[in-house]
């Protein structure tokens, strides 16, 4: 049983070390002006987590759906002054740097179909760290 537990540690390990990519964070004040600002600063990121204060994660804006909302017919109209928490995901995945690859393998399949493609938000100490793309975690299953 050590054995498992310790190949699970090192699979785990695997995630932190070679999957954590870096995004963009906005402050939960921010407005979705200011996350555009933010978004076009990072074009190559997938997404652009939303965090309070103390740097914990409390939504999660995925780059594509975001412009394709504000790029809509009254997406400006209606989102460009208002706050990003209109926007945001309220309930990402957020994981622990130390969790298995099994719980983040099962946290990441029960989502709704149309959102098992974002990304899933890594923390330390409930801290953010970075992001994990569900198909580097496929990868290792």
């Amino acid at each position: 049983m050590n054995s498992v537990a310790l190949n699970e540690t090192s699979v785990t390990m695997d995630i932190t070390q070679n999957f954590i990519q870096h995004a963009p964070k906005v402050s939960n004040t921010a407005s979705c002006k200011d996350t555009i600002r933010v978004m076009f600063s990072y074009p190559e990121s997938p997404c652009i987590v939303v965090c309070d204060k103390r740097n914990v994660p409390v939504g999660l804006v995925m780059s594509d759906k975001f412009y394709l909302t504000m790029c809509s017919r009254s997406g400006m109209d209606h989102y460009y002054n208002a706050p990003i928490s209109k926007l945001m995901n309220c309930n990402p995945i957020t994981i622990d740097i130390h969790d298995s690859l099994h719980q983040i393998a099962l946290s990441a399949n029960q989502r709704p179909i149309g959102m098992r493609n974002d990304s899933i938000i890594i923390t330390s100490n409930n801290q953010y760290v970075g992001v994990v793309r569900p198909s580097d975690i496929q990868h290792l299953l």
